[in-house]
């Protein structure tokens, strides 16, 4: 099953947070580049496909990438005075391999875009995971995977890029414009996966992962109301491995990307994110990475006012 819910306690939380922070000083920004919508009510209808997949090479074997087997999902949403939220589902219905292997899992995802900050927080646990090849004949019900995590990142150009013109179209950005940026991030991570190494070599990882990265991201404007936006973080993070003891370097990778159409009172837009870590990196011994992959085409509709 999998929620997105933002209008839980957690979040609740966590945006008042947020909001106290990116609205300590008021960011002035410029209305030639950035512009808001007047009106005070909007709705959203969107479609998806998210999962954590797990990426393993040892050795000079190849790469092999593992996936879990859950359906796409399908949401509703809203704000009013900018304060909103959204709750989607994973339909089974929609899984063509439901009847031949099954998953379980738990995807609690937040991902808020202000002006000055943007944070993500994952909470997920997944088990039973296909070879990406083979999702059926080589399905390991016991490969489980817990991840547990923030990443938060300040936007240097906030007076003239904007992340929510890109990636929830509640403003819009009205020329072409970049921003340096900065993150920090930390993830606690726990994988079991036993089937996939011999007795000689440890399959369950538990370990920590955090530090500072950075990175750029760019939104081009043409014909108006359409944008095209482009950014990616990329971090050398320390990492422990609780179980062996064992300290290192392993790098992430954050892209994003948004594309689509931002009118006065509707928008459309496809939107996709891919958040890697690597909790072991000993480049020709031993590499495990966790991907978590959250792709989706929204809708949205505003109600009332005009760009101003």
């Amino acid at each position: 099953m999998r929620y997105a819910v933002c209008g839980s306690y957690l979040s609740f939380i966590l945006f008042s947070f947020l909001f106290c922070f990116s609205t300590s000083s008021i960011a002035q920004v410029d209305a030639t580049y950035i512009s808001a919508f007047g009106e005070s009510l909007s709705a959203k209808v969107y479609g998806g496909y998210a999962l954590t997949s797990l990426t393993r090479k040892y050795g000079s074997a190849s790469d092999e990438t593992y996936i879990p087997n859950v359906p796409p999902y399908f949401g509703l949403g809203g704000s009013w005075k900018g304060i909103g939220g959204s709750i989607s589902y994973g339909f089974a219905f929609a899984n063509p391999h439901e009847k031949e292997v099954r998953s379980e899992y738990l995807d609690l995802q937040l991902h808020y875009y202000g002006d000055r900050i943007v944070f993500d927080f994952f909470g997920q646990r997944y088990k039973g995971f296909s070879l990406q090849d083979d999702v059926i004949d080589r399905f390991y019900p016991d490969i489980g995977v817990l991840k547990l995590g923030g990443y938060l990142q300040y936007n240097f150009n906030y007076r003239r890029f904007s992340f929510p013109a890109a990636f929830d179209q509640s403003k819009k950005q009205m020329k072409s414009a970049g921003t340096p940026m900065a993150s920090v991030a930390f993830y606690y991570t726990k994988i079991n996966a036993d089937s996939l190494y011999t007795e000689e070599i440890l399959g369950n990882r538990t370990n920590y992962v955090f530090g500072p990265s950075g990175g750029y991201a760019y939104t081009f404007v043409f014909g108006n109301n359409y944008f095209a936006t482009g950014s990616l973080s990329f971090g050398l993070h320390a990492c422990l491995d609780a179980v062996s003891g064992r300290a290192g370097v392993c790098p992430t990778f954050f892209p994003r990307i948004s594309s689509g159409y931002n009118g006065e009172t509707w928008a459309l837009a496809v939107t996709a994110q891919y958040n890697v870590v690597y909790v072991s990196f000993v480049e020709g011994e031993d590499e495990m990475a966790l991907g978590t992959m959250d792709g989706r085409i929204v809708f949205t509709r505003r109600f009332g006012g005009a760009v101003h």
